[in-house]
């Protein structure tokens, strides 16, 4: 997942707290790990780019 405007708070069930995302920050999600966005910017669009893949495949 790759944030490519805007900013965002991401919260994963396993962790105390969110981390704050900003444009040109990435993370590799495993399937089946709770997440969820706490807060995006108002003053500007939170654009999320996804690629969903199979665990494992290497391209």
């Amino acid at each position: 997942m790759l944030l490519v405007s805007g900013e965002a708070l991401l919260r994963f069930e396993d962790e105390s707290e969110a981390r704050r995302l900003r444009p040109g920050d990435w993370l590799c999600i495993e399937p089946q790990r709770r997440h969820r966005v706490e807060w995006t910017t108002a003053n500007a669009p939170t654009v999320w780019l996804a690629v969903h893949c199979t665990p494992g495949i290497r391209v």
